[in-house]
């Protein structure tokens, strides 16, 4: 066992130990705040009842328990880097950095209690940012029960503060025909990937990532309803220390920077999950407006690459460089602005596609899902519930008129 004594401001972990020689000797450990001397108390004792407490020779009692910090380094290297996408890779490198290692980077990982991370939660104030840490840890103590560095997994054993779902702001159709009216004459190429956001349900980067190898839009195609696009790769933007730390996984393609100072790359990379990679077939309409984005007068603009290595992209810039999603992000604000519309993002473009997609196909969730490159039908069906729910208030409303009434 260890004690806790008090000593002016500070705290002592009193303990006793075996050196080489076999003498039982008495150790006092110096720690600046009471939860520090806590923490060390429980170490010593876990160690003991382990029976791995070792013995030594000048009496300083080194921890053979890894911190936190410490697990989650090789976490990462080990898991991470094979399982993590390159965005959530960068994304819980950052959360790791910023809201972990600060608060409980120092506690020994067979230490930490529910109760302890309780406490840990209620510091955080933003519930998105404790999901995440939660997940993140979760999968993480996992990986270390199974490796046996543990007993038990303690983030199973603690409950997140409830978070009421909002519903998130789309645009109704006569909302999209009126930016769709205005993008026509005063942005084409806006024009083209709103179009395909709401008729394709497309992500933004996967619209951006579209070489012309991707789209199927032959007249023959067209006339026979054939016509689709081939959701393959997607465009993102990485940090590109990032990208050396990952060796490129699932990297297709590094565009060059337009600064040579820039710490991040434009890459065309794969989609994150196999239902992303899908194809898309296309309304006529759209399919001839892609024609005409290809042979149109700038049709130099987007054949530049042709004669080049790089990917023949259906969106570039005057320069033939690849689109940012920023840059499309604020001309789609603008174009809100002039329009006189409510400003939602870009993403909530296909919102309104599955949306509308599961009024017109009376609640074909599974097509609908195939569009949306949801890996889980749940993820469909938990975010649009709401318009499941319309529609089965219409199944009721029906069957009564078809059964019931007719009922003597």
């Amino acid at each position: 066992m260890a004690t806790i004594v008090k000593r002016n401001k500070n705290y002592s972990v009193i303990y006793y130990y075996k050196t080489e020689d076999g003498k039982r000797k008495q150790k006092w450990e110096a720690a600046e705040t009471y939860k520090e001397a806590l923490q060390r108390k429980a170490e010593i004792e876990y160690l003991k009842a382990e029976n791995i407490f070792p013995a030594v020779k000048t009496g300083s009692v080194k921890s053979s328990i890894k911190s936190i910090e410490m697990f989650m380094e090789e976490f990462v290297n080990s898991y991470g880097k094979k399982n993590w996408s390159i965005s959530t890779y960068s994304s819980n490198k950052s959360l790791l950095s910023n809201y972990i290692y600060p608060y409980i980077g120092k506690i020994p990982v067979h230490i930490i209690t529910s109760e302890q991370i309780e406490e840990y939660y209620s510091k955080l104030s933003e519930i998105t940012i404790i999901s995440r840490v939660h997940k993140l840890m979760k999968c993480a103590f996992g990986q270390a029960l199974k490796l046996k560095l543990i007993k038990e997994n303690p983030f199973l054993l603690v409950d997140l503060p409830k978070s009421r779902y909002v519903q998130k702001s789309i645009l109704t159709a006569d909302q999209i025909k009126t930016l769709l009216n205005y993008c026509y004459k005063e942005d084409y190429q806006l024009y083209i990937c709103i179009n395909l956001a709401f008729a394709c349900s497309m992500r933004l980067g996967e619209i951006l990532g579209l070489t012309w190898n991707d789209v199927d839009i032959s007249h023959k195609s067209i006339e026979s309803n054939h016509s689709c696009v081939h959701v393959n790769k997607t465009l993102t933007r990485a940090n590109y220390d990032i990208l050396k730390e990952l060796n490129n996984k699932d990297v297709i393609y590094i565009f060059d920077p337009q600064y040579a100072f820039k710490k991040s790359r434009l890459v065309l990379k794969t989609p994150k999950t196999s239902a992303s990679n899908r194809t898309i077939w296309l309304p006529a309409t759209l399919a001839q407006e892609l024609n005409s984005l290809k042979n149109s007068v700038t049709s130099n603009l987007y054949l530049v690459n042709q004669f080049t290595n790089k990917p023949n992209l259906v969106f570039v810039n005057t320069q033939g460089q690849p689109v940012d999603i920023r840059v499309i992000e604020n001309r789609f604000k603008t174009a809100l602005i002039n329009c006189n519309l409510p400003q939602v993002t870009f993403h909530s473009l296909r919102h309104s596609s599955i949306t509308y997609k599961l009024i017109l196909s009376n609640g074909d969730i599974k097509s609908v899902q195939g569009d949306s490159g949801h890996s889980q039908i749940h993820t469909t069906m938990n975010i649009y519930a709401h318009i499941l729910d319309e529609e089965r208030k219409k199944n009721a409303k029906t069957f009564d008129n078809y059964f019931y009434a007719t009922m003597q």
